[in-house]
């Protein structure tokens, strides 16, 4: 039985190959950031409030929370927070500073 092609060149994966486990292992990372329960909990929020407020059905609800919750997932592309180690030194990052100036604030507060 001969090797395959692939493994007597020396490369494991084609180009194609490589791309396609790059992306689905970076799905699953970003994936493991989110906690779902508490998307699923805000669509539920939103259904119930729309339900209540604009006196729509939940089946008029459910695709609108959806979409909201969706347009606020793909804002977070344009966050800020998202790119605040974009390459610059970390103590020019706005962010950054005001998340050190609120640990010594708490750290100051402990130490009184």
């Amino acid at each position: 039985m001969s090797a395959p092609a692939n493994r007597t060149t020396g490369v494991l994966l084609s180009p194609i190959q490589a791309a396609q486990l790059l992306e689905r292992v970076v799905c699953e990372r970003i994936a493991e950031m989110f906690d779902f329960d508490d998307l699923e909990g805000l669509e539920g929020f939103l259904v119930l409030e729309m339900m209540r407020i604009a006196n729509i059905t939940a089946d008029e609800a459910i695709p609108l929370a959806r979409q909201m919750v969706d347009r606020g997932l793909a804002a977070l592309v344009h966050d800020e927070r998202r790119t605040a180690y974009d390459g610059r030194d970390a103590s020019t990052c706005e962010l950054c500073e005001q998340e050190a100036n609120a640990k010594r604030r708490t750290i100051d507060m402990i130490g009184d």
